[in-house]
């Protein structure tokens, strides 16, 4: 049985958000390779989350502001021109070709594909 009181199962997560500057058109999608010219910065980002309260609210209603309650961000925003000296090449991800997921009758493939190297 809920009642009030503070929270005793406080968290939060640290991210990265980004600050988008130049927009689209509604409905048109941006593609990866042009995602640079989309993005105006990044910012530091906490999602804060009660996890005493997402657990007596998750059963039977699902995750709603026990999850979420607060979300903060920082107060500055770097521009990725200022974050152009620290780029290095990311790791090249490949997907084993022998990874099979079998779910029932049917089976999901997995086949080889190397990842883009974003932003470089």
């Amino acid at each position: 049985m809920p009642y009030l009181s503070p929270s005793k199962k406080l968290d939060f997560e640290l991210e990265m958000a980004f600050v988008v500057g130049t927009g689209n058109k509604l409905g048109e999608s941006i593609p990866v390779d042009k995602a640079k010219d989309h993005i105006f910065g990044v910012v530091l980002m906490n999602d804060w989350s009660a996890r005493d309260i997402q657990a007596w609210e998750y059963v039977p209603l699902g995750p709603f502001l026990g999850k979420s309650f607060a979300t903060t961000i920082s107060p500055w925003i770097v521009t990725l021109d200022a974050l152009d000296p620290f780029r290095v090449p990311g790791p090249i991800q490949v997907t084993l070709v022998f990874l099979t997921i079998v779910l029932g009758s049917k089976t999901i493939g997995l086949s080889p594909r190397a990842t883009s190297q974003l932003f470089l």
